[in-house]
């Protein structure tokens, strides 16, 4: 009985193997064509969610690398180093986490008001930010560059002086940020 119910198992599955089978290349097609469909409505809410924070002025970008005039670059963690802009306050932070510093963690802390606050999209879906954070330490003038599609963002911040800052990381909204916040100078 049971090398019958295998035999007839093996013969249903063999028949049916045959019918509705697609080349392996059309299976790569079809696949390329899912991921791409998906992409595109990732990108999408990516744009969306973009247009509402920088309208809204209620964004972090969260640095992932931090380099100065020269162009060095380095690797920072991005719950330390941050620009917020939230409504009509602005906070500007770097650290280094290891040592003591101004604010506590090795770094700086500013806060103060925005300023000036205007913003551009091209036809690409490029967000160009520029604001100003006033504090009682002087004026910070940043200019930032947000992809919409991927909310990857660089910023160079410069202070009244020659040396500036540049941020690259990650445009996220104020909720889901995970930034700690040092002692401000101000």
């Amino acid at each position: 009985m049971k090398k019958l119910l295998i035999l007839m198992l093996s013969v249903i599955l063999t028949a049916s193997s045959g019918f509705g089978q697609i080349s392996r290349k059309e299976a790569r097609k079809q696949a390329r064509e899912a991921k791409k469909e998906v992409r595109a409505k990732e990108e999408a809410k990516n744009n969306a969610q973009a247009k509402k924070m920088i309208d809204e002025r209620h964004f972090v970008l969260e640095a992932i690398f931090l380099s100065d005039n020269t162009g060095e670059r380095v690797s920072v963690a991005s719950n330390l180093n941050f620009i917020v802009v939230d409504g009509e306050k602005g906070v500007f932070q770097f650290a280094n986490g290891n040592s003591v510093g101004y604010n506590g963690l090795g770094g700086e802390t500013v806060k103060g008001n925005v300023r000036n606050y205007k913003y551009s999209v091209d036809s690409k879906g490029v967000y160009n930010v520029d604001f100003q954070i006033s504090s009682s330490l002087g004026t910070i003038f940043v200019h930032m560059t947000v992809t919409g599609s991927s909310l990857k963002a660089e910023a160079t911040v410069q202070g009244n002086f020659s040396a500036r800052l540049n941020y690259t990381g990650n445009l996220v909204p104020i909720s889901q940020s995970r930034i700690y916040e040092g002692s401000s100078s101000n």
